[in-house]
């Protein structure tokens, strides 16, 4: 890999998928009702300080824990580590669907192409999109 022979890492080839991913939050209870009750995935199991949640019946698309310490601040916005992270939904009527979700629970976001932009309790970015190639 590009690693291997030296060169300097410019981030992940545009096509890479990820198949689930793990989040720090300061506070599990908090995070996990903002991803069940207002994103809607569904609580697959809770274990050691962590949360693993999905769609659609898989083991976990995304599992949020509190390893690195309950409480912990988020990352300064100049830190080095994850900007947002971008979940693709199937239409345009699940979007309208969590924008409800996220309006009725007071939760700030804002429209992005093909999608909008949102943050978790913990701060984490998340970007819902309808469309092909969001950013």
């Amino acid at each position: 890999g590009a690693l291997s022979n030296g060169s300097a890492w410019s981030g992940l080839e545009p096509e890479t998928i990820i198949g689930h991913m793990h989040l720090h939050v300061n506070d599990l209870a908090a995070a996990t009702d903002f991803y069940t009750r207002i994103i809607g995935f569904d609580l697959m199991m809770e274990w050691n300080g962590a949360s693993f949640l999905a769609a659609g019946g898989y083991h976990h698309h995304l599992g949020v824990n509190t390893w690195a310490g309950v409480g912990a601040p988020p990352q300064p916005a100049d830190a080095a580590g994850l900007r947002h992270y971008v979940v693709q939904l199937p239409e345009q009527p699940a979007l309208d669907q969590l924008v409800q979700r996220l309006d009725a629970n007071g939760v700030a976001h804002e429209p992005r192409d093909n999608g909008l932009f949102t943050r978790d309790p913990a701060q984490n970015g998340i970007l819902f999109s309808t469309g092909e190639n969001p950013d």
